[in-house]
């Protein structure tokens, strides 16, 4: 009777063990059921305030999706869904925010329009800064000694051009081993053409959070990390 009830309990805890969705995951999820209200371009619309509880009601009696959706998994992608550039850009003031119908709830205040355009402005700014710093670093040899050719001077030949090429100095990276980090580890992110030193927020599967100096956060594929 005991091995047939410690049998039993076994097995229900392997059935309510599931494992958690990635940001990517859930941001298709999303997409799939509000596409009124969650979407991959432009023009972006601000949310319902505490949309999130909203969205756990509706997925309690959801038959399509397998398995619960907890809140943490709706928080996360909320969270970065709501860092892209173009959602603060669609937070001004008044502008009216949307439930999960698509319908009006509530507008954006003042205060809401006046943080999301300065969090906006700074990140841009970070980036920008970053982007410099990156350039600068590609001048430099791996020894600091500038790889930048002095101009020759040309004496009456006003209209000769330089055809020489300038050399292109790209900073030595190395894979990361993904099954070794954890959040807090200090990586190399590709973003774009360009590698930016950034701080690992969390790791899901294939999917990472960073975040890059100036605080901004993005989410980008596991192979697009680097030490």
């Amino acid at each position: 009777m005991t091995e047939q009830l410690t049998q039993t309990t076994n097995e229900q805890t392997e059935n309510t063990v599931q494992k958690q969705r990635t940001v990517k995951e859930m941001l298709a999820i999303l997409k799939e059921h509000f596409p009124k209200v969650f979407v991959s371009e432009k023009p972006y619309s601000p949310l319902k305030v505490g949309i999130y509880k909203d969205i756990k009601e509706y997925f309690k009696t959801c038959d399509s999706i397998e398995g619960e959706i907890s809140l943490k998994e709706i928080r996360g992608a909320i969270s970065v869904y709501c860092r892209n550039w173009h959602y603060f850009e669609s937070c001004t003031s008044g502008a009216a925010r949307l439930d999960l119908n698509g319908e009006e709830c509530g507008v954006v205040t003042a205060e809401e329009a006046a943080y999301a355009l300065e969090t906006l402005t700074k990140s841009k700014e970070a980036v920008k800064e970053r982007m410099k710093a990156v350039k600068k670093e590609q001048k430099f040899t791996k020894d600091g000694e500038s790889k930048k050719a002095k101009p020759r001077a040309v004496k009456n030949f006003k209209n000769i051009k330089s055809t020489k090429k300038p050399v292109k100095v790209v900073p030595k990276v190395e894979s990361v081993n993904i099954e070794t980090l954890k959040a807090g580890d200090s990586v190399k992110a590709l973003v774009g053409s360009k590698y930016q030193n950034a701080t690992l927020v969390e790791l899901n599967k294939d999917l990472a959070i960073v975040e890059l100096f100036g605080g901004m956060r993005i989410s980008l594929n596991t192979d697009k990390l680097f030490k």
